[in-house]
């Protein structure tokens, strides 16, 4: 297995897991800040990655709503190369924290990400684990990586 690996087995209350990269969406396939994207891209090409990936699984109906919420450029673009079968799956893994990790990993070759994944829907969960991984660091369990 190829995973791009972070620095963590736990993160902010949640056991990190290596998620298949295929199997997630991200709200944007195009990096905003085009100088971070080529910074993060040269660092993990030789360090591994500090943080895990946010992912929330995400139903059909809350994706609809989505849609219609956000301005087309968003949702469009990644979902038109990679599309969703509704009819073999209930929830489609949107991701809301690394999209630029995530390019990048399908850019170097990785087949794998480590991720955190949230309930199903809770987007709120998304801040509650962000928030505890920043004030309370006990609850991060670190790992040794080799490269």
């Amino acid at each position: 297995m190829n995973i791009l690996e972070c620095l963590y087995t736990e993160w902010g209350g949640h056991e990190v897991q290596s998620i298949l990269l295929k199997e997630l969406r991200f709200i944007t396939d195009a990096p905003e800040d085009f100088d971070f994207y080529l910074a993060l891209k040269h660092e993990l090409k030789t360090e591994a990655m500090h943080h895990p990936v946010l992912v929330v699984p995400t139903n059909q109906e809350r994706l609809n709503y989505m849609v219609q919420h956000w301005p087309d450029e968003y949702l469009k673009s990644t979902f038109d190369v990679y599309p969703v079968d509704w009819d073999t799956t209930d929830t489609v893994n949107i991701v809301v924290k690394g999209n630029n990790r995530v390019l990048v990993a399908r850019e170097l070759g990785y087949e794998y990400i480590d991720s955190i994944l949230t309930p199903v829907n809770d987007y709120v969960e998304v801040s509650r684990t962000l928030r505890r991984a920043e004030r309370q660091p006990e609850l991060n369990r670190e790992r040794t990586i080799r490269r």
